[in-house]
């Protein structure tokens, strides 16, 4: 069994598509290359990193194809991403409308169904896919029907003298999230409709029917916000390297693992309210889930 990991990392996205300057960011970038490192460790062979102008579309799905590529039964993809994320109600029926979540791209606002729709035709129920997300909303990313939550535990596995904050840790904070009025704007212009027609999204409720197991780590709660510090690594990747640096040679399950994020995040910023969360979706695998994340 092998592991192939991609890793995203969008400080800045394209004022030409998104048609409006934003204040870039200064954690994604750093988040990617940590997660990377991670990998490394973990024995994953890297496909790529992408950072900024080159954390397109196309090189995104072009690497994502390289890997089902390479891989065989039994692997699995890492894929992690760190960068604004957005939310936000579909309201064509008022009385049954659907949250949207999307990820930002340098030059495309992903939508989760669009992801997923790829990876459902590009990898097998025998192959895993681990998605790490660090944007706000994240949450809610990749929701289906079938996903199964996972509640943490209340106890950390870790202790908390070990987990103690730093100086550095209250640094300066900034929510990786862009307007969602915004977002809606972006989405009814004609070139996403087309791509997603091309997929077969034919309107906003549709969702893939996937075959895979994904193991979803996401720094937030849907409704909750992420946050970089300024010149430093994001809360939510930096709570999770520190974890992983403390239990790399013992072990440790996801609900465990997202359990000691969760807590050491809190220590590291006990103002802003942010709960990492887990899930799996598609084939429920328990296996993967008590297996040690990476």
């Amino acid at each position: 069994m092998k592991g192939y990991s991609i890793h995203v990392g969008v400080n800045r996205i394209s004022e030409t598509h998104y048609e409006k300057n934003y204040d870039p960011l200064t954690a994604p970038v750093w988040d990617a290359e940590r997660m990377r490192f991670i990998a490394d460790k973990e024995g994953f062979i890297p496909i790529a990193t992408l950072l900024n102008e080159a954390a397109t579309r196309e090189n995104f799905f072009s690497k994502i194809e390289l890997s089902s590529s390479r891989m065989t039964d039994e692997d699995t993809l890492m894929i992690t991403f760190s960068g604004h994320g957005s939310s936000f109600r579909d309201s064509k029926n008022p009385r049954d409308y659907k949250i949207v979540q999307a990820i930002c791209l340098y030059d495309w606002m992903l939508r989760e169904d669009e992801l997923l729709i790829v990876l459902d035709g590009l990898f097998n129920s025998k192959q895993k896919i681990i998605f790490i997300s660090d944007s706000c909303h994240s949450g809610g990313f990749l929701e289906t029907e079938d996903t199964l939550d996972i509640e943490p535990d209340k106890q950390p596995s870790l202790t908390q003298e070990s987990i103690k904050p730093t100086p550095e840790d209250h640094l300066g904070q900034k929510a990786k999230s862009l307007p969602e009025k915004h977002f809606e704007n972006i989405f009814s212009r004609k070139i996403y409709q087309d791509k997603w027609k091309d997929l077969g999204i034919d309107d906003i409720d549709n969702q893939p029917q996937n075959d895979l197991t994904i193991n979803h780590l996401a720094a937030c709660l849907q409704k909750e916000e992420a946050l970089e510090r300024e010149a430093e690594y994001s809360f939510f990747t930096e709570a999770l390297y520190r974890v992983w640096n403390m239990s790399r040679h013992s072990y440790i399950d996801y609900e465990s693992f997202t359990n000691d994020i969760k807590i050491h995040l809190q220590t590291l910023n006990p103002v802003q309210k942010q709960s990492p969360n887990f899930k799996q979706l598609g084939t429920p695998n328990t296996e993967f889930i008590l297996s040690r994340p990476f």
